[in-house]
């Protein structure tokens, strides 16, 4: 017993003494190279609610409640590059359902095999049959797997808006520098408020903040993997159609690699809900407009040889 306790602390000091001479440093800037042949899955389930109100002097003009899950597996492989970018991959699309409170389910897109060319914003995809998806499953595979320009514009700066919006959590919420284990980091709301949700919509600054940080760095097969925490808060500024203002809360999960140029893998769970209100005055009196969002997403990816 006592030999057991002894090599158990010295074990114990050993991996802690590893980990203090560990000065590793995330760089969120550092990319997965893709490479022909690499194959790579996505799993995920996602949960979004919706509710609209719409009344006028106390009289219901609009009720909507929508209540929708989406469950998917998917696995890629790459086809084509062009330097870092992918410009053609094939999608096998094992399981995918989307279902609303009432209703039967949506498998339209299941055991189907996508065809994604060009690089964003201009891809374009291809199904043999294609004929047979459901218009939902239609506007999943273009949101999900051929995302296009959200801003439209041919010159420098319709470029740089894309590149903003394609992933505006990685462009306006990661740390602007490398970080260690423990540290924390702050970013501009404004910035980040404007790539999610366009200039339409104005915050308050002062009320609104982007947090991270970074714990339990670790390695795992020679690569650094950690824990990232992201709690965002955006105050929305009362305007003409919101005369009360809203607020966006997100909370983000992660666990996964801090080397994506060596290994891309990891886990998230992110909630986010948003709420607005709104009061408007018509030639038949007074519009108030309610507006809640609460979207849940837990999704995995990582190599194919991972996937179970």
């Amino acid at each position: 017993m006592t030999r057991s306790l002894v090599a158990l602390a010295l074990a114990l000091a050993f991996v802690a003494a590893a980990r203090a001479q560990d000065t590793f440093k995330w760089d969120p800037k550092a990319k997965h190279k893709p490479a022909v042949g690499y194959k790579h899955f996505t799993e995920a389930t996602e949960n979004e609610k919706q509710s609209v109100r719409v009344t006028l002097e106390k009289q219901t003009l609009n009720k909507k409640d929508e209540d929708v899950k989406t469950v998917f597996r998917f696995t890629s492989e790459v086809l084509e590059v062009d330097g870092d970018d992918v410009t053609k991959e094939s999608v096998k699309v094992e399981k995918w359902s989307r279902t609303e409170a009432e209703g039967d389910a949506d498998t339209s897109l299941e055991g189907k095999t996508i065809v994604v060319k060009g690089k964003r914003p201009e891809k374009t995809w291809e199904c043999k049959e294609k004929d047979s998806l459901s218009e939902a499953a239609t506007a999943w595979v273009e949101k999900e797997l051929a995302k296009k320009r959200q801003k439209k514009g041919d010159d420098d700066e319709g470029e740089k808006k894309d590149e903003e919006q394609s992933d505006p959590l990685k462009k306006f919420a990661f740390p602007e520098k490398p970080i260690g284990d423990g540290e924390e980091w702050t970013r501009d709301p404004v910035k980040l408020a404007q790539a999610m949700f366009g200039d339409e919509m104005q915050i308050e600054k002062e009320k609104s903040s982007v947090k991270g940080k970074l714990t339990n760095v670790h390695v795992e097969d020679g690569v650094h993997f950690g824990h990232i925490e992201l709690k965002i808060v955006l105050a929305i500024a009362k305007s003409e159609k919101l005369s009360e203002g809203g607020t966006v809360d997100l909370d983000a999960q992660a666990d996964g690699t801090l080397e994506e140029d060596k290994r891309d893998a990891g886990k998230l769970k992110m909630t986010m809900k948003l709420d607005v209100k709104g009061t408007q005055q018509s030639p038949q009196g007074v519009v108030k407009v309610k507006v809640k969002v609460d979207n849940v997403v837990d999704r995995s990816t990582g190599p194919a040889e991972d996937k179970k």
